[in-house]
């Protein structure tokens, strides 16, 4: 167990994270919220083949001004090939949404990551990861992940 979760932390440090930011969230340092937004996932302690995975997102915002999010780009990855060469990446899906932060407050969603959990991946710890963007993907508030394990 503790094999596989340290396998999928460093494909997640090494791999998706700076993937996301190169991508899809090209920051030009001059971002109204700059390092004003914690982003925080949390995933359930398991979840099951075949089912949705949904996982909680907190964002803060300590600007001095409320922040609108409207777009977030999720993906699932995970060992599919039993091999450290079976990367399997399920994503990054954008979802639409309306969802507004009052200034020097939080605020707790659920978002859906995928419909249905791939079989590939049962038996396997797996990474949700959520990238909160602006409407134009040119800037990214935060990028956050979480493990969670897959079950038949």
């Amino acid at each position: 167990m503790f094999k596989k979760a340290f396998f999928i932390f460093l494909v997640v440090l090494l791999f998706l994270i700076p993937l996301f930011s190169i991508c899809f969230a090209q920051t030009d340092g001059n971002s109204t919220f700059g390092n004003l937004i914690k982003v925080t996932v949390q995933c359930p302690p398991n979840v099951k083949v075949g089912t949705p995975l949904d996982v909680s997102v907190t964002i803060y915002n300590g600007a001095s001004i409320d922040l609108t999010i409207t777009k977030l780009l999720v993906a699932l990855t995970g060992n599919v090939g039993n091999s450290s060469a079976g990367i399997g990446f399920f994503g990054p899906f954008i979802r639409d949404v309306s969802w507004t932060i009052p200034s020097m407050n939080s605020s707790l969603q659920t978002i859906r990551i995928i419909d249905k959990v791939p079989a590939s991946l049962a038996g396997k710890v797996s990474t949700a990861v959520v990238t909160v963007t602006s409407p134009d993907y040119k800037k990214e508030y935060g990028t956050e992940y979480c493990i969670v394990d897959v079950i038949k």
